[in-house]
Order: structure tokens, then C-alpha cells, then sequence
């Protein structure tokens, strides 16, 4: 499945241009912020990214700046106004940039994002094939080792079930054990839970980064809110990645392949 970033303001335009993507879109949510952008642009990876400006007072330059220099290979869709494209189009001069104006139904929402992620002459399926054998073709010869750390036994052995026909799994309870297990056989990759008690999510991100070679080791946090102020707070950390609980068996496995090829066979 596709994966689409939304940024704009939380209201109730934003909501209803999500409502009509997740049916047949990964669709994450992000504020009208350079910061966060980068962050979720980074972890993500979103294969299109939707900019919405519908009520948005002000226009942030600095935005469309970063957009132009650092992230011209994501395809960009604007949805405005025309008003606020005339003001809007200077500081997107340096790129493409695809625009819907209001009004606009869900229906050409689907069909302008549905054609800017199909490639000339390339049906879904196809490009869904080629992406399975670039991913089977950069797998190494050896079994990776993953570490779980979460404060529920349930939530362990889910992801236990899921990933152990892929990988060698270690589960910890606690993040002090995550760490004496790090030190006894190092990991591949650590799916760490955000919220725990004792030593949480993120000071156990921090004694990571602190042990020897810690800082290559790629840890993906684990977190059941959906809040905005948390999903910043995870990308203040600057992990590998992030995956919301309870976990979909399919996103799981295609974002540790991603950390994974991108850490070792990179």
C-alpha cells in the first residue's frame, strides 16, 4: 500500500481529505511545520506528499524552500485556493508542483493521487512486483536478529508471531533488560516500546546511543498513542523509524526490510 504524507492544519478539511484516502492509502498526518516534515519525511517515507493550505492564515517559505532542495524526489500535491496559489507559486518556481483547487470532490482527490503514484505505463501491480524483487535481491545471506522490548506479554508475543518466520527474536520486559541483552548479544535492530514503566522508551533510547556503537544501531520505536505531542516527541529522538500498536503484520515486516536494507546493504 502506498504511503501518503498529509500536512496541514488539524481541521476539519485535513479530516475529510484523510477519511477519503484511507481507503486505499497508508495516510499519515503531520502540522504545517518545517520541522516536523523533515522528521516525518525521514522515517516515513511517504511516496506522495500532500500539502494542504486550506486554512492556513500565513504561508511558511521556508517550507517550500526545504521541499525544493532536499525533497524534490517525493511528487507533491498542493490543495488551495487559487488566491493562495498566485501568492503560493513564487516560492515553487524550482520544481513541479501538482495543484487541486476548492472547490474539489473525494473523488478527484483519489484520482490525482492514484496518478501521480502509478508511473506512465506501469500498472500498480507491476511496480508492487519490481518493488518485491529490489527487496528479495538485497536480503543477505543471514538471519537477523531483532530485540522487542515491551512492558505487555501480549503485545511480546504478537510480535513475536509475526516476525519469527523472518528473524531471530529476543524479547525484553523492561527497558534495563533491553540494555543487559544489548550488551550479552547485539541486535540488528531494537523495536522499542515508547511507554514504560521505570525506565522508559526513551531513556532506554538514550543508554542505547551511549553504549559502544550504539549510535548504529537502528531502533524503531513502538507506541500505541496517536497524540501529535507524543509522535513529536518520538521524532525529537531521531530513530530509525516508528510503528503504531497494535501492529499490522504486512507494514511491520516492510518497514524493518526498509531500516534494515538501509543500514546494512546500503
Amino acid at each position: 500500500m502506498k504511503k501518503i504524507l498529509l500536512v496541514g492544519a488539524l481541521n476539519e478539511v485535513i479530516r475529510s481529505v484523510n477519511e477519503c484516502l484511507a481507503d486505499q492509502f497508508q495516510v499519515q498526518l503531520c502540522s504545517l511545520q518545517l520541522d516536523n516534515i523533515k522528521g516525518m519525511v525521514k522515517i516515513y517515507r511517504p511516496n506522495l506528499l500532500i500539502i494542504c493550505q486550506i486554512g492556513v492564515d500565513e504561508i511558511d517559505p521556508s517550507i517550500y524552500e526545504w521541499l525544493n532542495l532536499k525533497a524534490d524526489y517525493i511528487p507533491t500535491l498542493i490543495i488551495t485556493s487559487k488566491e493562495v496559489w498566485n501568492a503560493l507559486k513564487a516560492y515553487c518556481e524550482n520544481r513541479h508542483y501538482e495543484t487541486l483547487f476548492r472547490p474539489i470532490t473525494s473523488q478527484a482527490i483519489v484520482m490525482k493521487c492514484n496518478a501521480l503514484l502509478t508511473p506512465d505505463g506501469e500498472s500498480d501491480s507491476d511496480k508492487d512486483n519490481a518493488d518485491e524483487s529490489e527487496m528479495s535481491s538485497v536480503k543477505p545471506d543471514r538471519i537477523f536478529h531483532i530485540l522487542v522490548v515491551d512492558d505487555n506479554p501480549m503485545v511480546l508475543r504478537n510480535i513475536k508471531g509475526i516476525l519469527e518466520k523472518h528473524y531471530d527474536v529476543t524479547l525484553a520486559k523492561s527497558g534495563e533488560a533491553a540494555l543487559a541483552l544489548i550488551e550479552k548479544k547485539r541486535p540488528d535492530l531494537v523495536l522499542l516500546d515508547y511507554l514504560m514503566p521505570g525506565m522508559d522508551g526513551k531513556e532506554t533510547f538514550d543508554r542505547i546511543l551511549e553504549m559502544e556503537n550504539g549510535i548504529l544501531l537502528p531502533v524503531v520505536f513502538l507506541t500505541g498513542v496517536s497524540e501529535k505531542q507524543k509522535i513529536l516527541a518520538v521524532l525529537k529522538n531521531r530513530p530509525a523509524g516508528y510503528v503504531l500498536k497494535p501492529p499490522d503484520r504486512e507494514k511491520l515486516v516492510e518497514e524493518i526490510e526498509r531500516i534494515l536494507s538501509e543500514y546494512y546493504n546500503g
